[in-house]
């Protein structure tokens, strides 16, 4: 029997399942982010295809559930072969790659990054209701809210005066007001001092400010604190070793930043701990 999926086109680019509601038995996904939201709320013999990424840490975390699921570069071709019915995508995936597809007519879902965690729940109610199971997204979506609020009961009374923390990348790059990473610190209890500099998004901090501010806590993502590297040297540079002594520094899997999902209730733990 063919089946016909009717799809609406939101301003965002957004294709979402019709009324009819019949779930697609094809379902390929072009972005890593959304490989782990797909793999959380659909039936595995739905998805054909995910995105295919060196057998990192972070990559084998997300896609532990993709075991005998086709693993993609993500080019239009070698997605049209497997003849979807529903394509998810980033924001940020290849333009020309989504081009294709709208071309050939392929029902396409673009997913945005997400900046807090009110996003992450939507990201999930949509892909949810796009390949029909509108009740494990919703599952997935309660589990997370508990996890937080056992956070919240673990960590007993608020402090006063809250930590202040600050993601520090390679070159001095750090998330200010109204990013993901912002997002964590507020969901672990401390307080984002890039956003109390007025950092907007994502801005930059030099090293002397850095020992001006004396943070409480300075977080790596991913391998930034352990890999050598020119950036990574910058914060044993003598001169902040001397204003900070014993700093504490923290490494947080990238996995936990980079993609907005369940996932980063891990990053929000560990923050707790250090807390």
């Amino acid at each position: 029997m063919i089946l016909v999926f009717l799809f609406s086109l939101l301003s965002s680019n957004v294709y979402l399942l019709s009324a009819a509601e019949q779930k697609p038995e094809r379902i390929v996904s072009i972005n890593l982010c959304a490989d782990e939201l797909l793999l959380r709320v659909a039936d595995t013999s739905q998805v054909q295809g995910v995105t295919r990424f060196e057998k990192s840490p972070e990559a084998t975390a997300i896609l532990k559930s993709s075991l005998g699921i086709s693993q993609l570069h993500g080019n239009a071709e070698e997605v049209l072969a497997l003849h979807p019915d529903l394509v998810l995508a980033g924001r940020f995936t290849d333009s020309a790659t989504r081009s294709m597809l709208q071309r050939f007519q392929v029902p396409l879902m673009v997913l945005d990054v997400p900046k807090n965690f009110e996003e992450i729940y939507a990201n999930f109610e949509k892909v949810g209701k796009a390949v029909g199971h509108r009740d494990k997204a919703e599952a997935q979506i309660s589990e997370m809210k508990l996890q937080l609020s056992r956070l919240d009961l673990r960590g007993g009374k608020q402090p006063s005066t809250k930590s202040r923390i600050i993601f520090f990348q390679r070159g001095g790059h750090v998330p200010g007001a109204h990013t993901f990473e912002e997002a964590i610190l507020q969901a672990a209890g401390a307080r984002n001092l890039a956003s109390d500099l007025g950092i907007q998004g994502y801005g930059m901090l030099s090293v002397e400010d850095l020992i001006i501010q004396k943070p409480d806590l300075i977080l790596f993502p991913g391998d930034q604190g352990t890999n050598p590297s020119v950036e990574r040297e910058m914060i044993h540079h003598p001169a902040i070793e001397k204003a900070l002594p014993g700093i504490r520094t923290l490494n947080v899997p990238s996995y936990t930043l980079n993609c907005g999902s369940p996932s980063s209730i891990e990053a929000v733990k560990m923050i707790r701990d250090q807390l």
